[in-house]
């Protein structure tokens, strides 16, 4: 199951960032900052099952990344660098916000978390 598995995440990954891509241009941001969370979940998820370990029952992407750097040195860029760090805290708390509070979000809040998803987050969470 897990090769199956990891594929579906992977895929479902990808589905959510065409989705954040159409919610962006619609002017929905709002969704748009929690669908770039899914994303960025899925994404490392998948990852963590492709090398083989189980993950853990969490949605922190900080504890996702730790397991994935454990075992590929590079993905550390991620937790190390101060804006990648502070990008990262954005993207969950953009989704723990739009899912319970009443907040909105514009443009000029999805679209560096949005880059950073596409430039820097998925390079180093393959």
């Amino acid at each position: 199951m897990g090769m199956q598995e990891e594929e579906i995440l992977k895929l479902r990954s990808d589905e959510y960032l065409e989705e954040t891509l159409h919610l962006v241009s619609v002017g929905k941001y709002d969704l748009a900052i929690s669908a770039i969370h899914l994303h960025c979940d899925l994404r490392i998820r998948s990852s963590i099952l492709r090398r083989g370990v189980p993950y853990p029952k969490t949605h922190s992407l900080k504890e996702l990344i730790k397991i994935v750097e454990k075992l590929d040195n590079k993905v550390s860029f991620l937790l190390s660098n101060p804006d990648n760090l502070l990008r990262k805290s954005r993207i969950e708390e953009g989704y723990i916000s739009s899912r319970y509070f009443p907040i909105r979000f514009g443009k000029d809040d999805v679209a560096p978390l949005l880059k950073f998803v596409q430039d820097v987050y998925d390079r180093y969470i393959d």
